[in-house]
């Protein structure tokens, strides 16, 4: 390319007769004199001529000096074979040429994007800049035919851009139009393309030529347009010079063929350049004021596409706009990243909150969500904590809690798996809470559901995917299932289900919750899930009618939050933002210890969701090496006025237990139950680790709690361990865990032991590389294989105890997804259709296989005494009738029935029972064989063990001896 601003005089006199003023003649033409450059720029071997200037305008795309031109010999140039040439072009091609503006760089974009500004197509570079100089962005062409490329009904680059349906244009060629066939036919197969690309509003201007060849000559003689001149719509200029109706019918029917798809896709990509197509839930996103909406597949791109094609009056079907999208979307198509953590998306910016400085929207930052108002680091928002402290009675510890919890909302903080449950009676300002968290986040980014709608309507979790908060207003007491919500507040994978859609997948949700109660809920979760993810707060200040405003409400018919407080959002962000990660951390998840005032709250908490918990609270005391009867519940048939209602009330814990629900009317669970959620409330919720269960001679005991007698003087028990004394000083501050692992690709510290090669072996027997993890993460991943995938079986490790192991694998599910590895994501949605029971595992097929030899000591009883203990092995599947049988379970031989052995192989031993129903640990098992040695005979507990009909006991010995 060839660029020199130098311009003789003769050329710029030769512009001032066209009525270029001298800036704009600099700006776009450039005199030439060296014939090899001349022959360069053309294209051409060799250039034997005069002299001249060459013209060069804009490329619309690039913004940049177009590489296409045009070259005028200061004399008319003559060929060989006798034709001549005014103007040349280069061999390379040509294009449109777009005059440069001297002073204003972005002319043409502000025009392209005003698709209502009227423009002017004209011949030639001198009239188009003479014409765009009178007022009307006028576009040169190289010559009347050389406004289309390759075929009649494609427009040169140049011309694209600014042909659509509400633009009007103009064609204003040269008068000699009225006598030259070659031009008028020029000009309407020119019109036709127009036409073909989406242009509506079409005219063209004609004059007398004896008022000037050109309209750089209509302009530089001073005449006004308006006056020697006329402008005819396309149509009926084209009637008034082609009166054949089979010439015009012609041109309206070559005008209906629509493009090829592949084409019109990639007029489409330019055209809908905001729209992109997210491939991993297959959908299509647009861009627009700073953040990625989703569309509606037939509302969003397809209309899109079909108002177009319909505006260039194309006739077309159904399946040429599906193929067109179907095309887009290939081009298009992308996984969208994870926005970046430290960025906050408002209507004004991107907050930076490292550095408190606002970045301008990106679409590359991959917002699907956006606070609703601007960034304004002066307000305040005063009135807003005063309402909250009043509504606190005070607590300031409570108020920088609330403050906490907005906090994390707006960073989205779901890592540290809390959720914040505000009850109180009506008039006391919940609500008011919930929309302040509401509006803080913004309408848009919340969802509003109910617990019933959540956890069973399939498609209720879908809808909440790029929300930030989740609210559950004005709960009801609900006691069924809470495995969605418990998957939502601990960070767990969330089925994403739509209506229509064959493809299930999950994601994960970075959405906090709030859920609004008259009363504290009480869920059917006992085994402190959900009151370890749990953050209570009470409002007790009732506001009486006379007194109460309207503090902040949304408003459907305005779509704005209206109240005192509707103001003071933006500042409210101000506030919540100035809290540090430290704080956030040690509010939400050490709230025991930084809201003191909040301590007995969680006792209350406990003992109201939690029958065994209150019992605990009030019947027992803590005896570190006291061991106590665990025992029965039997009804007392001699009971007497003022004896329990059951016997040995006051004596075994199950006794105890049953007499206190029945004096306060509540459900009593059964023994096994109960024993399990007591060890649970023990070990994992108090987190008293000397309270455990053990088995003498007189049955199953608890050692480490005694019942509560009179004398005793102790505290109540739960406030022993959740109440530490008043005068007891705070631990020392900890910094909070980070947010996320560092990068998939950066190396591990030097302390950092690599994976080992049996997990990175079992994780690539399912597709998945995960030989850059931490030798923490490759065995948690190895474990979560082994429990869910593996046919050896290992569920009853995780089911052993479920809050501890979930907190374990999330992590390395949060490392499968976020480091990249191959095939994680696959693992990760394998694991958790195994963990739900969607699909068989491998292991409930697998029979005939040997187990490796573990051991467990149970001790058989006859009406509370011990005759003897064995061990008792795992056992293996003998033929496909006893799929029935859990894989890996120990043989309890409980309940009525005879237990047998078929044959001993090395660490592993066959099981049968004589009976055709057994009861085996609340399962059925079905058999229908008999061999081997009896083994106990409950049937009648006057016989110890009967091994008079096999007669070899020494067999029996070895088998269960070890």
């Amino acid at each position: 390319m060839i660029t020199n601003n130098f311009l003789e005089r003769k050329h710029l006199d030769e512009f001032a007769e066209s009525a270029i003023p001298e800036s704009w003649a600099l700006a776009n033409f450039f005199s030439i004199s060296d014939s090899r450059q001349i022959a360069q720029w053309l294209g051409w071997k060799d250039y034997r001529h005069t002299p001249g200037w060459i013209a060069q305008g804009i490329d619309i795309k690039s913004g940049k000096l177009s590489k296409f031109g045009q070259f005028k010999p200061d004399s008319i140039m003559e060929f060989p074979d006798g034709s001549s040439a005014k103007y040349l072009t280069q061999k390379e091609g040509y294009d449109a040429f777009l005059p440069i503006h001297p002073t204003e760089a972005d002319f043409w974009q502000k025009v392209k994007e005003n698709a209502n500004h009227p423009i002017r197509i004209t011949e030639g570079a001198k009239k188009a800049i003479a014409s765009t100089v009178a007022g009307r962005p006028t576009i040169g062409l190289c010559g009347v035919e050389m406004g289309c490329v390759n075929n009649r009904l494609e427009l040169v680059n140049n011309l694209k851009p600014f042909i659509n349906v509400g633009r009007p244009i103009e064609i204003a060629f040269d008068a000699d139009i009225i006598r030259k066939p070659e031009v008028a036919d020029a000009l309407r197969a020119f019109g036709r393309a127009l036409f073909h690309e989406g242009g509506r509003e079409i005219s063209v201007r004609v004059w007398d030529e004896k008022f000037g060849k050109g309209i750089d000559d209509l302009i530089a003689a001073g005449h006004e347009l308006e006056a020697v001149s006329q402008v005819m719509l396309f149509d009926r200029w084209r009637q008034t010079h082609f009166a054949s109706k089979k010439e015009i019918e012609r041109d309206f029917r070559d005008a209906r063929v629509p493009k090829p798809q592949s084409d019109f896709a990639a007029d489409c990509r330019l055209l809908f350049k905001d729209y992109k197509f997210d491939n991993q839930y297959e959908e299509w996103l647009h861009y627009e004021n700073g953040k990625w909406s989703a569309l509606d597949a037939e509302k969003g791109i397809k209309k899109c596409v079909l108002l177009e094609a319909e505006a260039r009056g194309w006739a077309f079907g159904h399946t040429y706009v599906k193929g067109v999208v179907e095309l887009m979307a290939m081009h298009v198509g992308r996984r969208f990243g994870l926005p970046d953590p430290n960025l906050l998306p408002l209507k004004n910016g991107v907050l930076d909150l490292t550095t408190k400085k606002l970045l301008p929207h990106k679409p590359e930052y991959h917002f699907k969500w956006q606070l609703p108002y601007d960034y304004n680091p002066n307000l305040t928002c005063n009135p807003v904590v005063e309402w909250l402290t009043t509504m606190l009675r005070g607590n300031l510890d409570q108020v920088e809690l609330v403050r906490c919890y907005l906090a994390a909302i707006i960073r989205g903080k779901c890592n540290l798996q809390k959720f914040l449950e505000v009850n109180g009676p009506p008039g006391s300002g919940k609500s008011v809470l919930m929309n302040l968290a509401i509006g803080l986040t913004g309408i848009e980014n919340i969802h509003r559901t109910t617990l019933p709608l959540w956890e069973h309507n399939q498609f209720e979790i879908a809808n909440s995917r790029n929300k930030r908060l989740i609210c559950f207003p004005d709960e009801d007491r609900y006691t069924g299932s809470v495995g969605n919500f418990k998957n939502l507040t601990g960070s767990d994978p969330l089925r994403f289900e739509r209506k229509f859609a064959d493809a299930e997948d999950i994601f994960y949700s970075s959405a906090m919750a709030i859920l609004t109660a008259n009363e504290q809920m009480q869920f059917a979760d006992k085994t402190g899930a959900i009151l370890r993810r749990r953050i209570g707060i009470r409002f007790n200040e009732i506001i009486s009618s006379k007194e109460q405003k309207t503090l902040l409400e949304w408003s459907p018919v305005q779509q704005k939050f209206l109240g005192i407080f509707a103001n003071y959002l933006p500042g409210l962000l101000n506030w919540v933002l100035a809290v540090s990660d430290e704080d956030i951390f040690n509010y939400l998840k050490r709230t025991d210890e930084f809201v003191i005032s909040l301590r007995t709250e969680r006792v209350e908490t406990l003992t109201k969701t939690n029958n065994i918990a209150d019992w605990v609270n009030e019947r027992l005391v803590y005896r570190p090496k006291l061991a106590t009867q665990v025992g029965i519940a039997r009804l007392n048939p001699a009971r007497g006025p003022g004896e329990p209602l059951f016997e040995r009330a006051k004596e075994w814990l199950y006794a105890s237990y049953c007499e206190f629900c029945s004096s306060v009317k509540v459900e009593i669970l059964s023994l096994k139950r109960w024993k399990d959620l007591l060890l649970n409330l023990f070990n994992y919720q108090l987190k008293i680790p000397d309270i455990f269960s053990t088995r003498d001679a007189q049955g199953s005991k608890i050692t480490g709690v005694r019942l509560r007698e009179k004398v005793d003087d102790d505290r109540p028990f739960l406030e022993e361990f959740l109440l530490p004394p008043p005068d007891s000083p705070p631990p020392p501050d900890s910094p909070p865990p980070p947010d996320s692992p560092p990068p998939p690709d950066s190396p591990p510290p030097p302390d950092s032991p690599s994976a080992s090669a049996s997990d990175i072996q079992d994780a690539a027997k399912y597709g998945c590389d995960i030989s850059q993890a931490s030798a923490d993460i490759a065995d948690d991943v190895g474990i979560m294989i082994g429990c869910f995938l593996d046919p050896e079986g290992g569920r009853e490790v995780y089911d052993s105890n479920p809050d501890f192991w979930d907190a374990r694998f999330r992590k390395a599910c949060e490392w499968l997804r976020d480091s990249g590895c191959p095939g994680g994501m696959e693992l990760i949605h394998k694991i958790s259709q195994a963990k739900s029971g969607k699909v068989e595992s491998d292991r409930e097929v697998t029979v005939q296989r040997k187990v490796e030899l573990r051991e467990e000591i149970f001790p058989v009883y006859t009406d509370g005494s011990a005759i003897e203990s064995y061990r008792i092995f795992p056992f293996k599947y003998h033929d496909k009738r006893h799929r029935k049988m859990a894989i890996n379970s120990m043989l309890w031989v409980t309940g009525k029935g005879w237990a047998s052995v078929s044959k001993v192989e090395d660490k592993s031993i066959h099981v049968f029972f004589i009976d055709d129903r057994f009861d085996f640990s609340g399962r059925t098992i079905y058999s229908d064989e008999l061999d081997g040695y009896f083994l106990i005979d409950k049937t009648n507990l006057s016989k110890q063990i009967d091994y008079s009909k096999a007669g070899k006991r020494p067999v029996a010995d070895e088998v269960f001896s070890g």
